[in-house]
């Protein structure tokens, strides 16, 4: 008895080591943060998926867009981040104008790239009347392609491309605020025209209306964008908050705020009617839920689901690296670091798969098989 009590004990050191290898937090090998690499590859395949076919088996990790939050808010989100990260790291080396410099010249080709995809994905796409074809006149060429050059018109998939090009380039002015010790001015600034936005959304469209945007209101959007900013400028100042100790409770506060949001989210309907029968100045549990979860608009509840959910994934990814890198990271860490190009691949690949596919019947919705391997190969595709 006492020999196999040995042996057993004697086992604990090897466990111990191969649990260091295959289990702890993220450790920094260079300049370069793989934990946003690697979430932003997973919007990317977010992205993928809910836009390639229809309803897959996939839905389950993504939320097949329909869930409280979605890839679109972290890809946005991130991208505030980097570029707070980045640009604020020139301007702390080489001076603001340096930085400033390099954020227009990234906006330069982010616009260029997008007027690029909206001609001919408009053009090919009301011509050939693809699923997704509003309409669009193309009696007057000359004023489509002035309404696309001036961003006053955008296209399905590109409206996001178009938020993002707005946002680099005011995200100079953000860019002086924090240089220059403004943070709490940018965040009052931001937050408070999200806010304006929720309460009078006609009086705060801004830069301009742009036709065929009907999600993504600059507005409402922009706020994702210089928080993640000024979090990334002042990242140091900000890990400095969460120790250890505490990013391990906020990893279980955050784990249990995620399993609530989709318990409620599988309920349905069911919650929302009875806040509706309760309150019948609500009018139907649709208003209710776009009241408070809206996407467009990025209601409360939206934000509050976006701050549970990023900050589970970061977490996750920081206190689990080591077997999320080594089983996802050839994957999602290449699409992370190529993401506009990833992103523009797919709106390729939706064109070029709805062309193959029109002159067959539409796939039905309970074909969850056939969507997964379409959006599986597409992603592949993508990393190739």
């Amino acid at each position: 008895m006492a020999v196999h009590n040995v042996a057993t004990v004697s086992q604990w050191p090897r466990l111990a080591r191969w649990l260091a290898t295959w289990w702890g937090p993220y450790q920094a090998e260079g300049a370069r943060d793989l934990r946003i690499d690697f979430l932003r590859g997973f919007a990317v395949l977010a992205m993928v998926v809910d836009h390639v076919g229809g309803r897959s088996w996939l839905y389950a990790i993504t939320g097949g867009n329909r869930f409280y939050t979605s890839a679109a808010e972290a890809f946005i989100f991130i991208s505030g981040l980097l570029v707070g990260i980045v640009y604020g790291r020139i301007v702390q080396r080489d001076g603001f104008a340096a930085g400033m410099r390099r954020a227009l010249e990234r906006a330069g080709v982010l616009y260029l790239l997008t007027i690029g995809v909206t001609l001919p994905l408009i053009v090919v796409s009301e011509l050939l009347e693809l699923p997704w074809a509003t309409g669009v006149s193309l009696a007057e060429p000359f004023r489509l392609l002035v309404d696309v050059l001036s961003l006053h018109r955008t296209y399905y998939l590109i409206d996001v491309m178009v938020l993002y090009t707005l946002l680099l380039a005011i995200a100079p002015g953000a860019l002086w605020l924090l240089a220059h010790g403004r943070t709490r001015l940018l965040l009052a600034a931001t937050w408070g025209l999200w806010l304006t936005y929720q309460l009078i959304p006609d009086q705060a469209e801004i830069p301009w209306t742009i036709d065929g945007n009907y999600l993504f209101h600059f507005a409402a959007w922009q706020v994702f964008f210089f928080t993640a900013m000024a979090i990334g400028y002042h990242r140091d100042r900000v890990a400095a908050w969460f120790p250890p100790a505490v990013q391990r409770r906020l990893l279980v506060l955050t784990a249990v705020g995620f399993v609530g949001l989709i318990v409620l989210y599988r309920m349905g309907n069911a919650v929302w009617q009875w806040l509706a029968i309760e309150n019948p100045a609500l009018l139907d549990p649709d208003h209710v839920l776009a009241l408070v979860f809206g996407k467009g608009d990025v209601r409360p509840g939206r934000v509050v689901a976006s701050a549970i959910v990023f900050g589970f994934f970061w977490l996750l990814t920081t206190w689990a690296w080591r077997p999320l890198s080594r089983a996802l990271g050839w994957l999602l860490i290449p699409l992370g670091q190529h993401a506009l190009y990833a992103y523009t691949a797919h709106i390729v690949l939706v064109v070029l798969l709805a062309l193959a596919l029109k002159p067959f019947p539409p796939i039905p919705r309970e074909a969850r098989w056939t969507n997964t391997l379409l959006q599986l190969g597409s992603l592949l595709v993508i990393w190739w």
